[in-house]
């Protein structure tokens, strides 16, 4: 998905509009209902905060290869992974 959506193409549009935005629309409404609750996440606009969100879900798996070189991480042992979904929760939602 990374690399598709480094593309501005037709089928990005078509995948956008199928299967991407009525997804979020749903997960817009969950992340306004927490941020409305959560100090500091009040004054962040929904969308981006998804996208905030999503990035820092979503990196290291894109780049276990480097970490693995410049940290000697795997971040793709269960462990690693648990550690980092539980980091993901607390730093959102401290």
């Amino acid at each position: 998905m990374m690399q598709e959506a480094n593309r501005d193409s037709e089928r990005l549009k078509w995948m956008a509009q199928k299967f991407i935005r009525p997804r979020h629309d749903q997960t817009v409404t969950l992340i306004r209902h927490v941020s409305a609750l959560t100090e500091g996440l009040k004054e962040i606009d929904p969308v981006m905060l998804l996208y905030m969100i999503t990035a820092i879900a979503q990196v290291p798996y894109l780049l276990t290869s480097e970490m693995r070189y410049a940290h000697g991480i795997n971040a793709m042992r269960d462990k690693a992974i648990e550690a980092h979904c539980d980091a993901v929760v607390a730093f959102i939602f401290r």
